[in-house]
């Protein structure tokens, strides 16, 4: 089968890029239907795209695909380090009491100390702050224009919560921080827009953190405004992983892997709308391409050796979606009966299933069916691995119509339970690894959106931090509609 389908992916590659080669539209057309089409792609990408080198190096557990990291794990912690050292105080030397910079639109900082950029190691994060006022006019591309912002700032978090201004950047542009080598002074970013029209995407662009210079790298990919590239993420022997839009409707994309040193894109294979890159970086999961008739199942890729293997989830007259990656091998899985218009999970016999997939097959294990009081996933696909066997996902309880997350819930063992990262709140996106890093807002659902809040949780301990807050509320601007809009961890070198 993975010869047969292989081949059928890639009899369908030079046809795709024909076909689409000539379909770019006008500027008027562009600005006013770019929203929606980049929309389905970028922000149900933003979940598993953004930042998924930094799950990629965490270490898995031992499993057949016997994958051997020779990165040592990423601490769990990591102390704040400072441009110079000084005595620590003493009962006559009181502690310096530390002042934050006030500016409009964003939360307390202080400006970045010489040396500090570079001592960073893995476990900071940096973000960017690009924040309107709410009432202003949603900060996207349109033919209505975008406003500008009041600032638009990178800045540096330390894994206690303190923050640090970075760079300035233009405020009639959209940037999003891809990924960040912990201690380096460039960032992968991805331009998705500038001016007021809001066209100008850049999929690939360096950020140089000293100066705010902002260079764009070829791809070697199909790209244009309409038809972005999307960072996937880093495969295991660190090389990056990219997709290029393959269908009019942005649901059927190819994959490449892309070294930075001028060298020719390497085909991977086709992969659908939503994936999943496991916690080694060595395999992707994603939905099947509907010409290749796999809305039943899904596709196993290699990302390393190549390979694509079409899978069944095995369970007959159930309708599942990839929740996450369990460990490299084993996935959760979420299913309903298929077909059925029920909203009783017990109706609807949901259930939680373990899937151990290899390139030879899929095998299903039922772990436990649900009813109105336990929690079910409110958007599959985007599920983040915390540690071996636990997986961490947007959630609700009670019936399957609710789709507006409540929370962020963590699979243990036998069960889902809340992880009380920030009860009441919807995640927009969930990071593993340890601590998890979870953003979110409250609003979403209602219209009434306010700017995200991220946050740490410590599993364990099942307490969470504030790392990046709402930007400071004025007596001019007492709430905003939108502040931090890209964040990474920083990964190791």
């Amino acid at each position: 089968m993975e010869r047969d389908l292989t081949d059928l992916m890639h009899a369908g590659v030079a046809a795709r890029e024909e076909s689409m080669a000539d379909l770019q539209p006008g500027a008027g057309a562009l600005a006013a239907t770019v929203r929606s089409v980049r929309r389905r792609r970028t922000v149900r990408h933003s979940v598993q795209g953004l930042g998924v080198g930094a799950v990629a190096v965490a270490v898995a557990g031992a499993s057949w695909f016997g994958l051997q990291r020779t990165d040592p794990p990423l601490p769990a912690t990591t102390s704040t380090p400072s441009a110079t050292s000084s005595p620590a105080p003493s009962a006559t030397t009181p502690t310096p009491t530390v002042v934050h910079d006030e500016i409009l639109g964003l939360p307390p900082t202080r400006s970045l100390p010489p040396g500090l950029l570079e001592q960073a190691t893995p476990g900071w994060v940096l973000a960017t702050y690009h924040s309107v006022p709410a009432g202003a006019t949603e900060l996207e591309p349109g033919v209505e224009g975008i406003p500008g912002g009041v600032v638009h700032t990178v800045v540096l978090v330390s894994p206690a919560g303190e923050m640090y201004r970075v760079v300035d950047l233009p405020l009639d542009m959209g940037v999003t921080i891809l990924r960040w080598e912990a201690g380096s002074t460039t960032a992968v970013v991805r331009i998705e827009w500038v001016g007021d029209l809001g066209v100008g995407m850049e999929s690939r662009a360096v950020l140089d953190l000293t100066s705010g210079t902002l260079t764009p790298t070829a791809l070697g990919l199909f790209s244009s405004d309409y038809f972005p590239n999307m960072y996937v993420g880093d495969a295991a022997d660190g090389v990056e992983l990219w997709d290029e839009a393959a269908s009019t409707d942005a649901i059927v994309s190819n994959l490449y892997r892309v070294r930075q040193d001028g060298s020719a894109p390497e085909f991977v294979g086709d992969i659908g709308f939503v994936w999943l890159l496991d916690p080694t970086g060595r395999w992707l999961v994603s939905n099947g391409p509907e010409d290749l008739e796999a809305e039943e199942g899904f596709l196993l890729l290699d990302v390393v050796d190549g390979g694509t293997t079409q899978l069944s989830y095995g369970v007959p007259g159930q309708r599942c979606d990839v929740v996450g990656w369990f460990d490299p091998g084993r996935l959760l899985a979420f299913c309903t009966d298929d077909g059925t218009s029920e909203t009783d999970p017990a109706a609807a016999n949901a259930a939680y299933y373990r899937i151990d997939v290899s390139p030879s097959g899929a095998t299903p294990t039922l772990l436990t069916r649900i009813g109105l009081t336990d929690p079910h996933p409110t958007d599959t696909w985007s599920g983040a691995w915390v540690s071996s066997g636990t997986v961490a996902f947007a959630g609700a309880v009670g019936s399957l119509d609710v789709r507006c997350a409540d929370d962020t819930y963590l699979w243990t063992g036998s069960s889902a339970r809340a992880a009380p990262v920030a009860p009441g709140s919807s995640p927009l996106r969930i990071l593993g690894g340890d601590p998890l890093l979870v953003e979110s807002t409250t609003g979403g659902c209602t219209g009434g959106a306010t700017a995200a809040t991220l946050r740490a949780y410590d599993a364990a301990s099942g307490t969470s931090a504030v790392l990046a807050p709402e930007p400071a509320p004025t007596a001019d601007v007492p709430v905003w509609s939108i502040g931090l809009v890209s964040w990474t961890r920083g990964v190791a070198p």
